[in-house]
């Protein structure tokens, strides 16, 4: 995967993945590789929002 600079193309050095990792995987590539900030966030569960809150306005959509 490549990303464009004032017009070079440069290519991010890591390897490409054939398989699934796991979440703690993809955690340590999005901050060590790629120097992504990552927080943790809520999940939709059935409908309502895994963060407890009965009339939550972004089930599943914010960091807790």
């Amino acid at each position: 995967m490549g990303f464009t600079i004032g017009g070079i193309r440069e290519m991010r050095s890591g390897a490409r993945r054939r398989h699934r990792g796991t979440a703690g995987t993809a955690v340590a590539e999005y901050t060590g590789l790629w120097g992504w900030a990552v927080t943790p966030g809520a999940r939709a569960e059935a409908g309502a929002c895994s963060c407890g809150a009965p009339a939550c306005p972004a089930p599943g959509a914010h960091p807790l």
